[in-house]
């Protein structure tokens, strides 16, 4: 009793110390300066827009919105696909690097208004640690709890996956997506499990492995691609993973707005996922 009271109170203490920051900026859908660098075609996708009664800006966030402003210019597309599917695609050029290089990123996005599921297809940022596929996320989680999706799905590429050719570095998906909740699917659980074993590792998940941190740096060196999804509706438990993350890096935006009447929730969360065998 004395040890849950205890994990209850650092962990309302984590979250009075992220509610007590500024709520940060990840969407610059309303910067003019971001408006005016972009350039916006969604002309495709005008039909699903009026039978899904959606705007232009949620369809732009769906796909995770403008997740930065610091780009030099910047496209947004979305193209219809059969079966009240678009494809969208956010492609920035951050200008010439200090070698001399052009930096660019690129988010793609499948996302299906029938099914209520959106597939994170594809991200590659060149200018790491700006923290715009965080920004992306939030955004897009947003988006589709305020619109009733089910599902957010992805890749997590990892080593094991050629890079394209114009991203020369290796795929780290298979590391960074784990922190926002993804839980892994079917074979790539099992694959987990398997790997896990042999490595005489108590984690039975990767998201144990995550938050435990204690062998993550294994996952980092020897780790592979791996699919998963966020249920938005049938589990809580991604959403509650996400906001465990945004606490530990003390990141306040209103998805991570939790009430005090929460904190038990993510306590019975918290232990199980730190919980030995």
């Amino acid at each position: 009793m004395l040890s849950y009271l205890k994990e209850s109170l650092n962990l309302f203490n984590d979250w009075k110390k992220t509610r007590a920051k500024p709520v940060i900026q990840t969407n610059f859908y309303n910067d003019p300066g971001v408006l005016a660098r972009t350039t916006i075609d969604i002309v495709d996708v005008e039909n699903l827009k009026g039978k899904f009664d959606l705007t232009d800006e949620m369809i732009i966030n769906l796909a995770g919105g403008f997740p930065t402003n610091t780009f030099t210019v910047s496209e947004f597309i979305a193209k219809s696909l059969p079966g009240d599917i678009f494809k969208t695609s956010l492609n920035f050029d951050f200008g010439v690097d200090h070698k001399g290089h052009n930096n660019l990123g690129v988010i793609e996005r499948t996302i299906d208004l029938r099914e209520k599921v959106i597939h994170n297809d594809l991200m590659f940022i060149q200018k790491q640690g700006s923290g715009i596929g965080t920004n992306a996320f939030i955004n897009q989680m947003s988006a589709a709890l305020q619109v009733d999706f089910s599902s957010i799905e992805v890749m997590a590429a990892g080593p094991d996956m050629v890079p394209p050719l114009y991203f020369p570095n290796k795929w780290d998906g298979y590391k960074t997506w784990i922190k926002f909740g993804y839980l892994l699917i079917h074979d790539h659980d099992t694959r987990y499990k398997g790997w896990s074993t042999t490595k005489s590792l108590s984690e039975d998940t990767l998201n144990k492995l995550y938050f435990q941190h204690r062998n993550y740096h294994l996952w980092e060196n020897e780790g592979f691609t791996w699919e998963g999804v966020i249920e938005l509706k049938k589990s809580k438990t991604s959403l509650l993973l996400f906001k465990l993350y945004l606490l530990k890096k003390n990141i306040n935006v209103p998805l991570s707005s939790i009430v005090f009447a929460e904190v038990p929730s993510l306590l019975v969360l918290k232990t199980s996922l730190c919980t030995r065998r």
